[in-house]
């Protein structure tokens, strides 16, 4: 069983700032804990609970046994699955990512997005589709007071389903610069708006990047000044209507399903270019 003070350590990893100062954070399950092991990560402990039972891995650490209160204690879920492992999260510095990506690499911005639901969900489409990287913007601007959830936030790790682990992760406290370096290395910057090209006709080119802004605050300054274009999801026109959109009460996609419209753009049109 861990020491005392590692118990405390990992119990501390369900709070932002720990994760930050410890650079780890703690993951839930066998099938996380296997996605992690095949992306590369580097796994500090491995902790069963009562029952659990893990076959092991080369180059992984020695499961530890821990029972069921301190189990408990440290799980996120109400059901804990019974095996966590604490994990290195795997962050690229922010002047370092213009220089990992290939030329023909797409990256997917999230701007001031806070669900961590959705945050998760927009990882693991971003990685089906073939997105290389995804950044995160950390805003202390007045337009845009919020940034994006953390990508180690539990909720976060469980809607990426492993997502994490197959696309370069990046935190942006400057954005302004990092898309202008974007810019400047020949990429296309688009915005996602209420305004802009119709998805339903966009070619994003290879390596453009998509920035998704928050659904209540849309695409910050920062993002809106440096857009080379911006690209827009428009409703189906009305069955009795066709000149028109189909009256709804609803007023916008959930930005989770936005990004999924368009991040399939950039996997046809990789596509096409390939063939």
């Amino acid at each position: 069983m861990p020491t005392a003070r590692r118990l405390k350590e990992i119990a501390s990893l369900g709070q932002k700032k720990y994760r930050d100062q410890l650079g780890q954070c703690v993951i839930e399950g066998a099938r996380s804990l296997e996605s992690a092991l095949q992306g590369g990560a580097r796994v500090h402990d491995i902790l069963l609970g009562p029952g659990a039972e893990w076959t092991g891995r080369a180059g992984a650490p020695e499961p530890e046994r821990i029972d069921a209160q301190t189990l408990s204690r440290l799980a996120r879920v109400s059901t804990p699955p019974g095996i966590l492992a604490v994990v290195s999260v795997p962050l690229v510095e922010e002047a370092d990512l213009p220089a990992r990506l290939a030329a023909s690499d797409p990256v997917l911005v999230l701007d001031g997005i806070q669900d961590p639901g959705n945050v998760g969900t927009l990882i693991r489409t971003a990685a089906w589709f073939g997105v290389r990287a995804v950044v995160g913007t950390v805003h202390a601007a007045d337009d845009a007071p919020f940034g994006t959830a953390d990508f180690f936030n539990p909720k976060t790790l469980r809607a990426s389903m492993g997502g994490v682990w197959d696309v370069l992760l990046c935190r942006s406290s400057h954005p302004e610069l990092l898309l202008q370096t974007f810019r400047d290395q020949g990429r296309a910057v688009w915005v996602a708006d209420m305004e802009g090209e119709d998805a339903r006709a966009w070619a994003p080119g290879p390596g453009s990047v998509l920035v998704l802004g928050s659904e209540a605050h849309g695409p910050s300054t920062a993002a809106a000044t440096r857009a080379t274009g911006r690209v827009t999801i428009s409703r189906p026109a009305s069955r009795d209507n066709d000149a028109g959109p189909s009256p709804s009460a609803v007023e916008s996609l959930n930005v989770a399903a936005a990004g999924a419209i368009l991040l399939s753009r950039f996997s046809s049109c990789r596509s096409r270019l390939e063939k």
